[in-house]
Parts: structure tokens; sequence; C-alpha cells
């Protein structure tokens, strides 16, 4: 899910004053998240894709950095699981 959205909307950015790194809007990941997620559970309510996205972040938290840059959440692939 996040290699897909990084190809198409990746831009670079440089959190924490760091090294630059790839990254997606965390609102477009997202966005690719519940339209896959409603794909394969069609008539599921907000609830339960809100549900979905929260344990996907959790499940990802080893492989998926996330940070604030100018005001806007991004997702980048963490460089500890390289």
């Amino acid at each position: 899910m996040i290699e897909e959205a990084l190809d198409r909307h990746g831009t670079e950015i440089k959190p924490n004053g760091g090294d630059v790194v790839r990254a997606v809007r965390k609102d477009t990941v997202r966005s690719f998240f519940k339209a896959a997620y409603l794909a394969e559970h069609a008539g599921a309510d907000a609830a339960t894709v809100r549900k979905a996205w929260q344990r996907a972040l959790r499940q990802a938290k080893a492989t998926v950095a996330e940070g604030v840059v100018d005001g806007v959440s991004y997702l980048w692939r963490s460089t500890s699981a390289s």
C-alpha cells in the first residue's frame, strides 16, 4: 500500500532536520487503504474502516516511519527496516 502511494504521490522531505527521505502524505495513504479495504469488504461502516486503518498502522510500525513537516503528516520507509 505505502509502496504504491510512494511511487505515485511521493515527495522528498527532510524530517526533523535529518536525511532526505521519499515520503507520502498520510492522508493519501489512508485514501488508498480505504479504497482497497472497501473493495474487499463491501458495505463496511466508517468505524470498521477506521479500526482496520489503525490496526494496519500498528502492524507497519516496524517498517514505516511517521512524522510531521510543515504541519502535514507523512509516512516513509523506515531506514531501520532496510
